[in-house]
């Protein structure tokens, strides 16, 4: 036994992440092998025996290359053989190994390791025990006993238990893919055989793709490969350039990544543009040669164009995976309430899944308390021109790549300045729509002529958003009801050529039905209809008008195809006010138990085959009390002024979208 000047608390202190994960040891002994010029590593393994179909007792295991061996001749070359540690190129993927530790992993799963390796055709055996790691045992051995003609075999004496049959046939493949499919790539002359069966990339590689690019008469080969999960060794996102001999020359990070390495890729550019070529210590940074040559300007050409590449190449991942981050988003609870953002819901929804896009770390790896950060910013930003300093936090916290800056900067101007005008101006139009139906209800000279269809359901009929923007509009003209009904069946229930088994010939004044599919967890979409009757300004609602309503509720609930525990209605009466008899103010009071008295709700029932609830309500509140508070809060925040009380403009000249067709038709 001869002593090595490494001590055992040195190293067993180092070596306890491989008793966590044991693949690891393996792992180690394969970059070895590739660290000595190896093409090819055998993976061998067996159990002892079977016992009713289970194998019993430690498995046999053996780790054999076909690189250059190792010269044993002397003390010094055997403490640098134990001490695995190389003097690493950081541009380059070899030699891997760096810490000096690789070699004394065995002591994670085995009693002993023991070499058996060739070097210009003498053969040597070194052997190293758990019990005395710091020490051991050295002999040369003829060929015969080698039984090998070249290269370097490891063969371990196993002692743990937890290298089964699963370690072997699952999880050692698959940790062995994470470390090498990469490297596999880079050297397609390289395999790892498992009981000699290669190792499968298929594995791991989710797409690949092949470019071919011209630089001036330069040809460049591009293979791009995107991963199905993140690699080992931060190879998540590298850009690898091979010379025309196909070897190595350098590799980069892609920075297509930064910090998030949400999609895992490997490049492999091949080119005599990099025939020799040696990146200095600054462009391995990612900075600019002061050396300007040819080959540099060649190189620098060749980086932009495989990043352009890349990027078209991550371009339907990203934008796949985006499809759902609203949704990811909303399950952390991190978007900013509905009061915050100035805009549609689906436009700042369509501005983070663009941003996610552009600049996918901005979400990715990063606590919930940033990504909520982040949100406000870009939701302040829908309503103010301080865009710079909104993108210098982010920038600051997410240190974004000067392409990554100047795409978001882009999306994000196009992106609130757009939207901020079209807001304004929905907001605008919405508020001039309420004082349209104010003026025909309210006006002295024009409220008396005031029609249900002719005027106010001409209104509605494009600004049916009064009483839900969720809702498709079914039938917006008088009919009979056993039409309407076929008419919903057919075209929002796709029923065929559906016939009611309605017989009521009684026709709507106005029939305005949406409904909105609300997902359940039975998995039976939920569907809600609703009726609205209007009633021209001059008629007081009052009992009459509620009979009226009730019958519309019962001729429909009449028909199978507008029952059942999915399907729910909302008959809406609306008139400008209540008659003075105090008949709808007790059918308020009698349903109050089921609250939204302050609706006008009258009546409802929940039963298996009948959902539906019927309101009685007067134009002031719907239009006072709760449209045009919130529009007018919009028009705050936004600090917008209405048209009509611009310098230049007077109230007959600005309302103008509806009253026209209502002084024509009078």
């Amino acid at each position: 036994m001869k002593p090595i000047t490494i001590t055992n608390k040195s190293i067993l202190s180092i070596l306890e992440q491989y008793k966590k994960k044991h693949e690891l040891v393996i792992v180690e002994y394969v970059w070895n092998a590739f660290d000595a010029g190896a093409n090819r590593v055998d993976i061998n393994y067996g159990f002892p025996q079977k016992i009713n179909g289970l194998v019993t007792g430690y498995p046999s295991l053996e780790i054999a290359d076909d690189g250059d061996g190792w010269d044993m001749s002397d003390s010094k070359n055997i403490e640098s053989f134990l001490d695995s540690s190389k003097k690493k190129i950081s541009y380059k993927s070899t030699p891997h190994g760096s810490r000096g530790i690789g070699r004394f992993s065995f002591y994670a799963i085995a009693n002993t390791v023991k070499w058996i390796t060739v070097f210009q055709g003498k053969c040597y055996s070194l052997k190293l025990q758990k019990a005395s790691i710091s020490q051991y045992e050295l002999s040369e051995i003829s060929n015969d006993e080698a039984k090998q003609n070249k290269g370097t075999k490891a063969i371990f004496d196993i002692d743990n238990e937890k290298l089964t049959e699963t370690f072997f046939e699952d999880s050692l493949p698959k940790e062995l893919l994470k470390h090498f499919a990469w490297f596999l790539c880079l050297y397609p002359n390289k395999n790892i055989y498992i009981n000699g069966t290669a190792l499968k990339l298929d594995g791991i590689v989710e797409r690949e793709k092949e470019e071919e690019s011209l630089l001036g008469d330069k040809k460049m080969r591009v293979k791009l490969i995107q991963w199905k999960e993140p690699l080992a060794d931060k190879e998540n996102s590298k850009i690898y350039f091979i010379g025309s001999d196909g070897e190595e020359v350098f590799k980069l990070p892609s920075g297509l990544n930064n910090k998030s390495d949400v999609f895992a890729h490997s490049a492999y550019a091949t080119s005599e543009i990099f025939d020799n070529y040696i990146p200095s210590e600054m462009e391995v940074e990612g900075q600019a040669s002061l050396l300007d040559t040819d080959q540099k300007r060649l190189v620098t050409q060749a980086k932009n164009e495989i990043r352009k590449l890349l990027e078209n190449f991550r371009k339907p991942y990203i934008e796949k995976i985006s499809n759902n981050i609203i949704d990811k988003l909303k399950e952390e609870r991190v978007m900013p309430t509905a009061d915050a953002v100035l805009v549609p819901e689906e436009d700042f929804n369509e501005l983070v899944r663009q941003t996610y896009v552009i600049a996918p770390e901005l979400f990715t790896n990063v606590s919930a308390t940033n990504k909520k950060m982040t949100l406000q910013l870009l939701a302040s930003l829908m309503g103010t021109n301080e865009r710079n300093l909104i993108l210098k936090t982010v920038d600051e916290i997410y240190k974004l790549t000067e392409d990554q800056k100047r795409k978001l900067e882009d999306l994000l101007n196009r992106t609130s300045l757009g939207n901020v005008v079209d807001t304004i101006s929905e907001i605008d139009h919405r508020l001039q729509t309420l004082d349209d139906l104010e003026t025909l209800i309210y006006d002295p000279e024009k409220y008396r002529d005031t029609k249900e269809v002719k005027h106010l359901q001409k209104i509605l009929d494009n600004e049916f958003w009064v009483f839900g923007e969720e809702y498709r509009m079914v039938s917006s003209t008088e009919g009979k009801i056993k039409k309407v009904i076929e008419k919903y069946a057919q075209e929002l229930l796709s029923s065929g050529d559906y016939k009611t088994e309605a017989d009521s010939k009684r026709e709507m004044e106005l029939f305005l039905s949406k409904q909105k599919r609300t997902p359940q967890s039975n998995g039976i979409s939920k569907i809600h209809n609703i009726i609205v009757e209007l009633k021209r300004p001059e008629i007081k609602l009052g009992r009459k008008e509620v009979d009226q309503i009730k019958d519309y509720k019962e001729a429909i609930l009449k028909d199978s195809v507008c029952k059942g525990e999915n399907m729910e209605w909302t008959f809406i009466l609306i008139g400008k006010d209540y008659s003075q008899d105090g008949e709808i103010s007790s059918y308020i009071e009698s349903a109050k138990n089921h609250g939204e008295s302050s609706r006008g709700l009258i009546m409802l029932e929940s039963s298996r085959e009948r959902q539906y609830k019927i309101y009685v309500r007067r134009w002031p509140e719907v239009i006072q009390n709760e449209l045009r508070p919130q529009y007018e809060y919009l028009k705050q925040k936004l600090q917008m002024k209405l048209k009509y009380n611009s310098e230049n403009e007077t109230p007959d000249e600005t309302t103008t979208r509806h009253l026209p067709e209502f002084l024509d038709q009078s």
